[in-house]
């Protein structure tokens, strides 16, 4: 089962998985200065909020109740998460996150 890219983008976004790769990161002796990561860090966040707002009221609710499921140890399956976020996003949703994935992606290589 492969997971599509907005629903993965805007669970990426929400920093969700990430958080144990920046521990990871800050342990790393060759790992990014603390400037890159806040930088980075302050990316995605534009990225959660822009993707986020790219959505409707009530689609943006829906999404949020999935993230919020995740943070409070919930809803543990990545994977599933990512499937009830493309069932609720219309394919303009979708493409506007994937847009704000790619301005991420872009602002994290040039740093």
């Amino acid at each position: 089962m492969k997971l599509s890219l907005p629903a993965l983008a805007l669970v990426l976004a929400a920093g969700l998985p990430l958080a144990a790769c920046a521990q990871q990161s800050n342990a790393a002796e060759n790992g990014p200065s603390p400037e890159v990561r806040a930088q980075m860090q302050q990316a995605r966040d534009s990225a959660k909020t822009a993707a986020l707002n790219d959505l409707s009221s009530a689609d943006r609710a829906k999404v949020q109740a999935i993230i919020d499921q995740i943070n409070n140890g919930q809803l543990t399956d990545i994977r599933a998460a990512a499937q009830q976020i493309d069932a609720i996003l219309t394919p303009a949703e979708a493409k506007a996150v994937l847009g704000e994935r790619d301005k991420m992606m872009q602002t994290m290589r040039a740093n």
